[in-house]
């Protein structure tokens, strides 16, 4: 992947399926039961970036390539809102981040994605995972060992590792 990009975001998990249009964020976390930290690999491969154009984005699915998950808690233990993140490459620090850096409220982005998603004639299916979007900032990947840690307050999340190699 000569345009590898590293993203840190958080999933949400899918417990009961969502056939409809969801009302609110309420009605939502009926239908989440696992919070977890995730790694998103893009893979921005593009001769010419700047004419992208949105067919062109939605032509190559985003960019999306592949996707890293830790463990999921439930979402009473972990709240996605107040998570703070750090990205760590070869002891070096990127980068930090906070939760509400998507959409401002991570239930909010989640909700958006679900109503589209089902707005687009699909169906959500318990063990499917959303990624609500970039905490800090998305940054072209470097060779070497990269570290994404989580906190919230005092609770410390499961961290992710990766090791990129050319």
């Amino acid at each position: 992947m000569r345009g590898l990009h590293i993203e840190v975001e958080i999933a949400m998990r899918i417990g009961k399926s969502i056939d409809r249009p969801l009302d609110d964020v309420a009605a939502l976390r009926t239908h989440i039961d696992g919070i977890a930290p995730a790694i998103e690999l893009p893979n921005l491969d593009y001769a010419q970036p700047q004419a992208l154009d949105v067919i062109d984005i939605v032509a190559t699915n985003v960019a999306a390539a592949k996707y890293i998950v830790g463990e999921f808690a439930a979402p009473h233990e972990r709240d996605p809102n107040s998570a703070q993140v750090r990205l760590v490459c070869n002891d070096q620090e990127m980068f930090t981040g906070s939760g509400t850096d998507s959409l401002g409220d991570q239930w909010s982005a989640a909700l958006f994605l679900v109503n589209k998603t089902i707005e687009h004639g699909w169906k959500l299916e318990p063990g499917q995972i959303l990624l609500t979007g970039s905490l800090g900032r998305m940054l072209p990947a470097t060779t070497g060992h990269c570290v994404a840690s989580y906190h919230s307050g005092a609770t410390q999340w499961p961290s992710l590792e990766i090791n990129v190699t050319e």
